[in-house]
């Protein structure tokens, strides 16, 4: 057998079906070009001749050649089939045409490579066959089509079916349920092998279709075409059909692969359309029973005719559709919106009169949903709830909603230019959103657009718009030109925040001089910390998101704005709910304790926070360039273990407690250089302890070296933290180091420094109660920090140089 794949004929033979490209009529709309084997050299000449030129008809049976059964009359619309072929083997059929120019539309299935031509009345060749193909014809008459097996391959089956795009043999009638939204449509099969079938109806020129797939197992697909034969639409895929061409109109169906497929037509119009369910208005508020509710399943969809709307704006909502889209049509066919999800979707109404609203299903596995839905007029105060105001002092808005599609719309006045912010939350798991609309009912800022803050365009009245599938809260407030906050001073360290536990999502800071300050927003019940930003008075945001661990610049003296964003940027923070502000200058601050920076050898500080919100300042003795790090006890957790951050005498930033723990913190900027202490978020108020170590300078440690080998520590409340030196010449880079405790419950960790400051190892982590470990170093002196817990023990720390016992 020939090892060229073969081409396989519908299953009426027991085999596959060949994927092949339909040709369109040249020419028209979707035209292409297939190519394909050429006939056998008795009926076309080689590949790389010219094509043939006409031929008698005594040429299609040359001499010597016998004829099979197979051949014959070919009837428009039925199917034939042949057995077999051999090599010997031409299959001549004929048929006829009626009208000049007509198109050919073909269906050749076979498992062979065998040749077919098309050939004129004259005998001129027109067209080569394969799979699903059209043929563009000439004159009315009788043409031939000519099958023979291509050299070399074996014999085999083969189907052939033909039908007129002009002149089909048979039309079917589609009646007015396919038309129709509430129609079931026009489910057929088509038969196996059939080149197409012919489907008949009449629209007004110019109305538009949806198209639903037709199914199938196969491809089903086909065309449209006008009173004139031209192409008007393809039917393949879901879609809509514009029918720009006059009719009446024919559609030509078949199957790509050639197999006896279902399909179902239904192909419901969309311009002035019947079976559309009604659906009214709604006002806002409770939309009452201007809602609709239904369930779609691709390739289907809903359709919803909307009366009452007139020109101007409108809002479309659905409920429970997170895998559909809809659009929005007038009774011209043109489309005037579309949206997708659960997102509300603002649309503008270009003209009064009905609008008829399609809802598409593209869940994954054609899975039905069921939605609810209702349009609103924007355009309208009706139903709008009282007016609200843009002070911050303002009451929070509470809503409970009627039902999941209504929209809740409270009018208020604005200013030219006013920069707007809109904060909303709901309760439980539920959603809420909002959006600010003009007096026309257009939006100016949306939930699914410009986020949550924007400019208000013009003097005048607009309206707030809400939804939410549960109660929800809002707040509208102004960022440019504020009022309504409460007025917070900078405050002291060591002492309560500046600003006393209290309500209203805003405070105004007075600051008497620009620099770097401590800002913050803290739960009183836990010194959580809430997300904040800061802005100045014309809403502008500073670039910074203020905690008190990050210094906010203010570029001078004067007013600014901490707003409380919540936990996301769109919870609120209702006016009974309460929180303490900090303000607290970070250039020269006042009120600071002074601590050591040799912790490591001598006491170490402890200190606590008594108030949420409470910062500690500590002044450090080291000059800049010295290299700090920070001391913890070992088994400290939560609020035992505070933020620290170091700055310079001008309330510049130098480091915090990252590079304080992991590596080392050197002072820049101007001395003398503080650490501002803070309780981390969440852990309340408690106790501390705290010790600074500056390891580039003698420290005078005691000393460990290869002959003695070993140490005693006795970490105690008020000294948790021990130091040794190795010199130079008593270790060779390598080095074992290691602890055992001796008495009480205390663990430890051991960091090992370079001359220069740098950490080279840190162990174990957790801490432990006994403890070796090897650590390479360069050359030089070497510095070990032993740290433990703040309390009464003893500990042996050992060593050896593992290359020089």
């Amino acid at each position: 057998m020939n090892s060229r794949r073969r081409f396989r004929v519908p299953a009426l033979f027991g085999a596959g079906i060949l994927l092949l490209s339909l040709l369109t009529t040249p020419g028209s709309a979707g035209a292409a070009t297939v190519s394909a084997p050429a006939p056998a050299a008795a009926v076309r000449p080689a590949a790389d001749a010219p094509a043939p030129a006409a031929v008698p008809a005594a040429a299609f049976v040359p001499a010597g050649v016998q004829l099979a059964q197979c051949g014959g009359p070919l009837t428009l619309g039925t199917v034939v089939t042949c057995g077999s072929t051999t090599a010997t083997e031409q299959h001549t059929y004929s048929f006829t045409t009626t009208l000049d120019g007509d198109t050919l539309i073909a269906q050749f299935l076979t498992d062979t490579l065998i040749s077919t031509g098309v050939y004129a009345p004259d005998g001129q060749y027109l067209c080569y066959l394969r799979g699903a193909t059209t043929c563009r014809l000439g004159p009315a008459g009788t043409y031939t089509i000519v099958v023979s097996l291509q050299p070399g391959w074996q014999g085999g089956a083969y189907s052939l079916s033909v039908e007129s795009l002009r002149t089909p043999s048979s039309c079917t009638e589609l009646t007015p349920d396919v038309f129709s939204f509430s129609g079931n449509g026009l489910s057929a099969t088509l038969p196996a092998g059939i080149a197409a079938v012919c489907y008949r109806f009449d629209q007004p020129t110019g109305s538009l279709l949806h198209l639903a797939a037709p199914g199938g197992a196969g491809d089903v697909q086909g065309q449209i075409r006008g009173a004139d034969d031209e192409p008007v639409c393809t039917v393949r895929y879901t879609g809509t059909c514009a029918l720009s061409r006059p009719g009446p109109y024919r559609l030509f169906l078949y199957d790509y692969y050639g197999g006896a497929n279902d399909h179902t037509l239904w192909m419901p119009r969309i311009t002035q359309p019947t079976g559309c369910a009604d659906l009214a208005v709604a006002p806002f508020g409770d939309p009452g029973a201007a809602t609709a509710s239904a369930t779609v399943r691709r390739p289907r969809v809903t359709c919803h005719r909307i009366t009452g709307l007139e020109t101007g704006a409108a809002a479309v909502r659905l409920a429970n559709s997170q895998h559909l889209d809809w659009a929005l049509y007038d009774d011209a066919g043109t489309s005037t919106c579309t949206g997708y999800a659960s997102i509300t979707t603002f649309c503008t109404v270009p003209r009064s009169g009905a609008q008829t609203l399609i809802v598409s299903n593209h869940e994954v596995g054609n899975a039905p949903v069921t939605y609810r839905l209702a349009v609103v007029a924007t355009h309208s105060d009706t139903g709008c709830a009282a007016p609200t105001g843009t002070s911050w002092d303002t009451p929070t808005l509470r809503v409970q909603p009627a039902s999941e599609l209504q929209t809740t719309c409270h009018p208020f006045a604005a200013n030219a230019g006013d920069l707007i912010a809109r904060y909303s939350s709901s309760a439980g798991d539920g959603y809420a959103t909002t959006a600010v609309l003009d007096s026309a009912g257009k939006p100016v800022c949306d939930a699914a657009g410009t986020g949550l803050e924007c400019v208000v365009p013009a003097t005048g009245t607009y309206r707030l718009l809400s939804s939410g599938d549960q109660d929800y809260s809002l707040q509208l407030r102004r960022l440019s030109d504020p009022a309504g906050c409460p007025v917070v001073l900078p405050g002291a360290y060591g002492a309560a925040p500046a600003g006393a536990a209290g309500g209203i999502r805003c405070r105004f800071l007075d600051v008497p001089a620009a620099g770097g300050y401590n800002i913050a927003a803290m739960w009183p019940d836990d010194n959580g910390l809430a997300s904040t930003r800061v802005y100045d008075r014309t809403g502008r945001a500073l670039n910074c998101y203020p905690a008190i661990s990050i210094s906010c610049a203010l570029p001078a003296a004067g007013r600014y704005m901490l707003v409380v964003q919540g936990n996301t940027s769109t919870s609120v923070v209702a006016d009974d709910v309460r929180y303490a502000t900090v303000l607290l200058p970070q250039a020269a601050p006042t009120g600071c304790t002074e601590v050591t920076d040799t912790a490591h050898r001598d006491t170490t500080h402890r200190g606590g926070f008594t108030v949420a919100g409470e910062v500690d300042c500590l002044r450090l003795p080291g000059p800049a360039g010295a290299k700090l790090v920070q001391l913890t006890p070992s088994g400290a957790t939560g609020g035992e273990v505070p933020i620290v951050t170091v700055f310079d005498n001008n309330g510049s930033y130098v480091c915090d407690s990252y590079q304080l723990r992991q590596t080392t913190c050197q002072l820049v900027g101007a001395a003398p250089f503080y650490a501002l202490v803070a309780p981390r978020s969440g852990t309340g108020t408690g106790t501390y302890s705290i010790g600074f170590a500056r390891l580039d300078v003698a420290s005078g440690c005691p000393t460990l070296t290869r002959a003695a080998g070993r140490a005693l520590f006795g970490p105690r409340p008020d000294r948790f933290a021990a130091c040794y030196t190795i010199p130079a010449d008593q270790h060779s880079g390598m080095q074992t180091i290691g602890f055992k405790r001796l008495r009480g419950a205390s663990k430890a960790t051991v960091s090992v420094y370079n001359a220069a400051g740098t950490k080279y190892c840190t162990f174990p982590y957790p801490a432990l109660a006994e403890y070796t470990s090897n650590c390479t170093v360069p050359s030089g002196p070497v510095t070990v920090i032993v740290e433990a817990d703040d309390v009464t023990g003893s500990f042996e720390i050992t060593y050896r140089d593992p290359r020089n016992p």
